[in-house]
């Protein structure tokens, strides 16, 4: 049967004492559905076979079936069989439901819909709603869910955390199923990922590998954060104080790589995984750099207090628990003549198993010689030595003699000194500043400017004019002897001045009586006087008199008449 037709089958009639005569030629169907007085005829002929369909039914209708079996002759049609009774399919749904969700992101979902029209049901009735549910990827048939039509709403179970699934449905009546929804993709309640599992770290000198296992929870991270710190210098006795942290963010599954550490040191990392919901708890782990050569030597220079012609003195910074990078070994200094390090080395040192060593001294050298130091320093168990750092430095000059005496017609100073004859000097730098004005013993000279002059001289005995300087005044000279730009140690000379003229007194004036003259002047200051004070030389002219005087102390005079 179908939603319109029904078909029927018999057995030929095949008894023969019924009354009257001959076989039977046909059959007629008779249909009227239940309650129904009239009885229709399915055929106008006579049907000569077993089975019959009636078509142009009503979908899911029960009709009644009579059948009546005929012979020849007009009174040949026997009487009605018994009744049977079948009915009509229905048709499935004409319409898909229109679904709704009220509930997205959270576990379990509840899902909304409206009843169809009814005359999209295809039956007299709706008899549910199938729900198909099926997650991202996976294999096989959906889980089909049925639900009372009617009820309008309907709450989807046994669903997972974080998962992502694809839900459709289409109303169902007694025999067909309809047309499915269009496909809906509903997430469920995210909650943070699990801490990672099986933290591993693998070192060398200045990187690390972190390495992690997949955490077992449902809810997958979008990423993780790695956290590293520096937690100890292993070569120091205790941890970091204030350690910074430093973060990366990866996109990586299972591992990362750290650059950038530095050596010989631990480190503190964790690994925690995120999602939407937050982050998981962290996981922790601890891991060593590899020992690595020891940082650069700085501040290497040369000691003046350790020089001399035939010896050179270096300091330098030592290394610390910090910066050594893992077991010191040793320091090894040495020095070339000219800095030419192709040549073999004028001396050299090895200072072992002491990382505060901070000098070294090498004896035996050539005057007025310039000499460069390499140092480096050397860990055990490193094939790489730490770099080399460097310093110049130039053995004494000494000054045979050095002398500064007084110019004669001006305010001036000769200085003269003398080198050795094996020391090629490039220039000379002579400074020179006032020290004392001699006149002047209570009255100290503050900040006075130094001058500087750049002198050359193809001997070694050199003489040098300082002039327009300042009368009966103490000069410190200093002398600086320059070979390949680098230094000597000074030699320091004094000079002084000769004496000057002292400067014209200023502001006198006099009074005056019948017989008396009194003269005042200002004393004249240490500066004005240039030279050690004698008095005060003074003369009288009146008529044809003449009279000399000399004054030490004072600062006025009375003249009277006799």
């Amino acid at each position: 049967m179908t939603s319109h037709s029904i078909t029927i089958r018999w057995t030929p009639w095949i008894e023969n004492n019924d009354r009257g005569n001959g076989p039977v030629i046909g059959y007629r169907v008779y249909y009227n559905t239940p309650g129904q007085d009239d009885i229709a005829s399915a055929s106008g002929d006579l049907i000569r076979d077993t089975h019959f369909t009636i078509t142009n039914l009503t979908l899911d209708t029960e009709y009644d079936f009579r059948m009546t079996a005929s012979r020849e002759g007009p009174a040949g049609e026997g009487t009605y069989s018994q009744v049977a009774s079948a009915r009509t399919k229905c048709t499935a749904p004409s319409q898909a439901p229109v679904l709704s969700v009220r509930n997205r992101g959270q576990t379990p979902i509840t899902l909304d819909w409206e009843v169809i029209p009814e005359g999209s049901w295809g039956c007299s009735a709706l008899s549910g709603l199938a729900i198909n549910v099926s997650t991202n990827g996976q294999n096989g048939l959906p889980r089909t869910l049925s639900f009372d039509t009617t009820a309008g709403t309907a709450n989807i179970g046994q669903l997972e955390d974080c998962s992502t699934y694809n839900i459709s449905a289409a109303f169902r009546n007694k025999d067909e199923l309809g047309i499915y929804s269009e496909m809906l993709s509903v997430s469920t309640s995210l909650i943070r990922p699990a801490r990672v599992e099986t933290l591993q770290m693998s070192a060398s000198t200045t990187q690390m590998e972190v390495s992690w296992a997949l955490s077992s929870s449902i809810c997958s991270p979008d990423y993780y954060i790695i956290r590293y710190s520096l937690y100890q210098k292993l070569a120091c006795q205790s941890p970091e104080t204030t350690p910074t942290e430093f973060e990366v963010n990866t996109n990586a599954k299972q591992f990362n790589n750290l650059v950038g550490l530095e050596p010989y040191s631990r480190y503190q990392i964790t690994v925690t995984a995120v999602n939407g919901a937050g982050q998981s708890e962290p996981a922790i782990g601890y891991s060593d750099t590899r020992p690595g050569p020891p940082s650069n030597i700085t501040n290497v220079r040369v000691n003046p207090e350790r020089t001399s012609p035939t010896r050179l003195g270096f300091t330098w910074q030592p290394l610390n628990c910090r910066n050594v990078n893992g077991v010191f070994w040793y320091y090894f200094a040495r020095i070339y003549k000219d800095g030419d390090v192709s040549n073999q080395a004028s001396g050299r040192t090895y200072l072992d198993d002491d990382i505060s060593y901070s000098s070294v001294e090498f004896n035996g050298l050539e005057a007025c010689t310039v000499y460069e130091l390499n140092i480096n320093a050397v860990n055990r168990g490193v094939f790489t030595p730490g770099n080399l750092s460097h310093a110049i430095g130039v053995t004494g000059v000494t000054f045979t003699s050095a002398s500064a005496y007084a110019t004669e017609d001006q305010p001036g100073l000769i200085v003269n000194w003398r080198v050795p004859s094996q020391c090629n000097v490039d220039y000379y730098r002579l400074s020179y500043q006032l020290i004392s004005r001699k006149a002047c013993q209570d009255a100290p000279v503050i900040d006075a400017p130094v001058y500087e002059l750049n002198i050359t001289s193809n001997t070694t005995y050199v003489s040098e004019y300082l002039l327009d300087l300042e009368y009966y005044a103490t000069y410190s000279i200093y002398i600086i002897a320059m070979i390949m730009r680098t230094e000597s140690l000074p030699m320091n000379v004094n000079g002084d001045t000769q004496d000057g003229d002292p400067s014209a007194i200023e502001s006198v004036s006099y009074t005056s009586t019948a017989h008396s003259l009194r003269f005042v002047w200002e004393e004249p200051s240490c500066e004005s006087l240039l030279g050690v004070f004698g008095g005060f030389d003074y003369e009288l002219f009146g008529g044809q008199r003449t009279a000399r005087y000399i004054l030490y102390t004072r600062r006025n005079f009375n003249i009277a008449s006799e």
